[in-house]
């Protein structure tokens, strides 16, 4: 009897903590409130890479630090090869139409994790 009452409390807080989850604020804006509440135009950011899209004279990578952010890299150097590399990233914050992104002007291999 103690194994079906078990069974059941773990589906119910794997349901609750689904739900959490989608009550949870983005990390991504809090970041680039803080950034831009400091008024930083130039920032450095540590993280592994999880994503890379491709889209002709640009890439966008998705950099895992302690949240998810995007970085828009000009250039048409392909990143699918470096994902899961740990980089450091010398980036501006910028507006593009009317979303806040990070432009990288230097990015630094530092090794696979």
């Amino acid at each position: 009897m103690n194994e079906r009452r078990l069974y059941y409390f773990a589906i119910a807080a794997s349901v609750a903590g689904i739900f959490m989850l989608f009550l949870l604020p983005q990390d991504e804006n809090s970041f680039f409130e803080v950034a831009q509440q400091c008024s930083y135009k130039e920032l450095t950011i540590t993280g592994r890479i999880l994503s890379a899209a491709d889209k002709g004279s640009l890439s966008i990578l998705t950099i895992a630090d302690a949240s998810y952010l995007p970085v828009v890299v000009f250039g048409s150097e392909n990143y699918s090869g470096a994902i899961n590399q740990t980089v450091k990233i010398n980036a501006r914050l910028s507006d593009y139409m009317g979303k806040k992104e990070l432009v990288a002007s230097e990015i630094k291999f530092l090794g696979k994790d």
